[in-house]
């Protein structure tokens, strides 16, 4: 049977196949960037001597601007050359982070350990964290949230840069001094990059924060 595409598909599954074909530029993309900040020069002063907030900033504003498939700047597509991870270390990739902050009351103590794995599935990701958020001094939080975010970024036969995957995954609780989050999802795509990070949203009846990494 045959499906008819709309224009959007259509135009998305070219790209992809284009993506999948041209070799020759993945190759010399990922060359350029091998997770390294410290090794990629950007071609952009904006984009050089950012700080680890300013870096989370950038990738989100960059993840709200473009709709997946669209092609990203030329600034931008420099910046996710420079500060995303290669997507083809194996077979997976993740990071600790552990902060406390003091803010509206209470202590809060956000640690634990978040990656990005390739699988032995043709194309298939999976993403993940196992994080915990433990109030340590002052107030019992009202709320709190946390947040595991991955996008992952395709190249072009043109050496473009796009957006094929960005998702997250949360966790609610309330009136409790302890939260732990075990989640993971999968998806599928061709990708050169990815960025991923965490964050947890609190609330205390003094007001409200966030802790990211």
């Amino acid at each position: 049977m045959l499906t008819s595409l709309s224009r959007r598909d259509f135009v998305k599954t070219t790209i992809l196949c284009a993506s999948v074909l041209s070799a020759p530029s993945l190759a010399l993309a990922s060359s350029v960037n091998e997770g390294d900040t410290n090794t990629y020069s950007s071609f952009f002063a904006e984009n050089n001597n950012l700080s680890d907030e300013e870096i989370l900033q950038r990738f989100k504003i960059i993840n709200e601007k473009y709709v997946p498939f669209e092609p990203l700047s030329e600034s931008d597509a420099d910046f996710v050359r420079k500060y995303a991870t290669n997507a083809n270390q194996q077979p997976r990739t993740g990071t600790n982070f552990d902060k406390t902050v003091t803010k509206f009351g209470t202590t809060i103590n956000y640690s634990g350990y978040i990656y990005h794995e390739n699988t032995s599935a043709v194309l298939e990701k999976i993403y993940g964290g196992d994080v915990v958020a433990q109030r340590t001094a002052g107030l019992t939080p009202t709320s709190m949230t946390a947040y595991v975010h991955c996008t992952a970024y395709g190249v072009g036969s043109n050496d473009s840069i796009f957006i094929v995957h960005d998702g997250t995954m949360s966790y609610n609780v309330k009136d409790t001094n302890t939260l732990r989050m075990s989640m993971s999802r999968d998806f599928f795509g061709f990708i050169l990059f990815y960025h991923l990070c965490t964050y947890l949203d609190v609330s205390t009846s003094q007001g409200s924060f966030t802790i990211s990494f």
